[in-house]
């Protein structure tokens, strides 16, 4: 039997006892604890749990010979011997799974994180299983397309002897022969192409067949059109049929992206964007008409009567750029505006928002900048001036205050107000009210029984509820103890006329003054404010 001797300190006490020599040897057989204790059992006999356990006395040695003593032949940083797929492999083969092959047994955490399976649309999920200690296999979560994937296992993959992976490595592949996305080729009509027919088929060929999927989001035409698609020579080609004849004049644009893919699902490899103009166009455009609201206006004359809502439609005899149109259009003042152009691009809209200011004078300039679609530049440039001045776009004013004179003063039920009574027309700032004059509201106004009435007409018809923020009786002269207050108001015969209640509680001495004031918060029923604060002076 061969014996391994270890030399231990003398002192130590916890090495002694169970007939250890004297001497500090520790002697060990062969097989001795073979079976107490279980490990790794390496030349000689010894047990790898008692190595590991030596290793901590003084003086042990480094992390590294650790490893090395643990696990003999294994003293290098692993490295990566082969995968599945290999790098710059076409046409994957499913039933070969995808793998990584290493060198040596590996930490399953830390080499399950350091690995990446990555296409074009990010990290593949999936998840993994351990055929050998140093052979990992990946299963992804969804089924893998005709695209270009990197293979990916970072440095932080780690060998069970605690050293991390040599150098990073990489293996690209597509599942598919085919890797590279397909080209346009030629079109018919060409890129810049002008004197283009109505009639015309748009051809599109490329360097392979397209499939069907993608088309829908992948190929767009603006102006948009209704059209059939067919496709030729086993999809190299591809026909778009318009369903009616195109505008003559007008520029077309056919854009193509990257949802275009080839029949092994690789996608165009650049955008491009093909633009012709149907017919020959030499002829420059005209202004057709300018209209707001309802009326027409004329270059270089004012037109009156113009609604403040608009809309300002500009109409030209042919299609037109719509950029160079619009920069070339100015309304001054300037207003916010919501601008919309019909399919033809030949009639603008310009809708305020909310709506142009009232009783102002504006001017709308049209300019050379405006150029159809050939760029021939406008023939009849112009200015136009209007006033929004229309019955909807006028501000409310009072046109006159009266008291009303009830048919049975002195409080008696049944009084209503029957005449006009004040103000006099020499005094149309200051009116005296006659405080006798009481309408008796015993049987419809509750805590009141009577009450001063005042007729307010205006010129538009009035919003009530604005009203009874607007009115209210403001004391001048306060002789003491006299109070007047609106009680209600409601609306008159016609809907310019308001009526409002008073309640009266008279002065001890003297006659107190008051100004029936109406604020700008009073609107008409087109929300145009009062344009300025209303007083008229009451003695009663």
């Amino acid at each position: 039997m061969t014996e391994l001797s270890i030399s231990v300190p003398q002192n130590n006490e916890s090495l002694r006892g169970n007939g250890l020599p004297s001497d500090g040897r520790l002697i060990m057989q062969p097989n001795m604890y073979k079976k107490k204790l279980p490990g790794i059992m390496i030349p000689g006999g010894l047990l790898l749990p008692v190595v590991f356990a030596l290793m901590f006395l003084p003086g042990a040695c480094s992390e590294k010979d650790v490893a090395t003593s643990m696990l003999p032949g294994f003293q290098e940083s692993p490295r990566v011997l082969a995968s599945y797929p290999p790098d710059g492999m076409e046409g994957l083969d499913s039933n070969k799974g995808i793998w990584v092959l290493f060198d040596q047994p590996m930490d399953r955490t830390r080499t399950e994180r350091a690995f990446g399976l990555t296409g074009s649309a990010g990290q593949v999920p999936g998840a993994f299983r351990w055929d050998a200690p140093g052979k990992l296999e990946f299963f992804p979560a969804r089924s893998l397309d005709g695209r270009k994937y990197l293979l990916r296992v970072g440095t932080k993959a780690e060998s069970r002897a605690g050293l991390d992976l040599q150098q990073e490595y990489r293996a690209q592949f597509s599942t598919s022969v085919d890797s590279e996305g397909p080209e346009l080729l030629d079109s018919v009509p060409s890129d810049g192409q002008q004197g283009v027919s109505k009639e015309v088929n748009i051809q599109l060929s490329f360097s392979e067949p397209i499939s069907l999927e993608g088309l829908n989001d992948g190929l767009n035409l603006n102006p948009s059109m209704r059209y059939q698609l067919d496709l030729q020579d086993q999809g190299r080609e591809i026909i778009i049929q318009p369903a009616s004849h195109l505008i003559v004049g007008q520029r077309y644009t056919v854009s193509l992206n990257e949802s275009i893919v080839d029949v092994s699902g690789n996608p165009l490899k650049s955008p491009t964007r093909i633009s012709f103009l149907v017919g020959s166009d030499h002829n420059a455009p005209d202004i057709s008409s300018v209209q707001v609201g309802e009326e027409d206006l004329s270059e270089g004359t004012v037109t009156a009567n113009v609604s403040k809502y608009g809309p300002i439609r500009i109409s030209f005899s042919e299609p037109v750029d719509p950029l160079a149109a619009e920069d070339g259009i100015r309304l001054s003042p300037e207003a916010e505006m919501d601008i919309s152009w019909d399919e033809s691009n030949s009639i603008l809209s310009l809708n305020p928002q909310p709506s142009l200011s009232g009783e102002s004078y504006y001017e709308l300039s049209i300019s050379e900048e405006v150029k159809d679609l050939a760029g021939n530049p406008l023939n009849n440039p112009g200015l136009f001036f209007f006033l929004t001045n229309a019955r909807d776009s006028t501000a409310p004013r009072v046109s006159m205050i009266q008291q009303g004179k009830v048919s049975m003063p002195g409080g008696i039920d049944g009084a209503e107000p029957v005449t006009e009574y004040f103000p006099d027309p020499e005094l149309p700032d200051y009116g005296i009210v006659d405080t006798a004059q009481l309408a008796d509201t015993d049987n419809g106004e509750a805590g009141m029984r009577a009450a001063l009435v005042f007729r307010i007409l205006f010129t538009e018809d009035m919003q009530l509820t604005s009203l009874y923020e607007a009115i209210r009786f403001i004391p001048v002269i306060d002789t003491g103890g006299s109070e007047l207050e609106v009680h209600s108001v409601s609306r008159g015969a016609e809907k310019n006329e308001a009526i409002v209640l008073a309640s009266w509680t008279p002065a001890a001495g003297a006659s107190p003054v008051y100004a029936l004031e109406i604020s700008t918060r009073a609107l008409d029923s087109d929300g145009n404010a009062l344009p300025e604060r209303f007083r008229r002076y009451l003695s009663l």
